[in-house]
């Protein structure tokens, strides 16, 4: 990911957070309707995680990382980060390089 890319994902979870952190604190006694406000919140916070965490996993795969080295990142084994990685989506476009390469 650019730095640029990395700045507006941080604002974007930054934004959402701040808007959770908002409804917890404005609440006299959750509401249904701000309890499931809070839970769509978080869930898109984890769903933006998730996305990124799989582009940036295919990004340091095409920079030649091993699972060995992701795995310690992302504190689990070298085989579990490559179940849950190596077939995941792409959440970008191939470029014509890699595609072409994957074929």
């Amino acid at each position: 990911m650019s730095t640029q890319q990395n700045d507006l994902l941080a604002d974007k979870i930054g934004e959402l957070l701040n808007l959770a952190e908002h409804l917890h604190d404005t609440r006299d006694y959750h509401s249904t309707t701000q309890t499931l406000d809070l839970v769509q919140i978080l869930r898109m916070i984890e769903a933006t995680a998730g996305s990124a965490t799989r582009t940036a996993v295919h990004e340091a795969r095409d920079q030649r990382a091993t699972w060995s080295e992701l795995g310690r990142v992302l504190d689990t084994s070298a085989q579990a980060a490559q179940q849950r990685y190596a077939h995941s989506p792409r959440t970008r476009p191939h470029s014509a390089s890699s595609s072409a390469t994957s074929a």
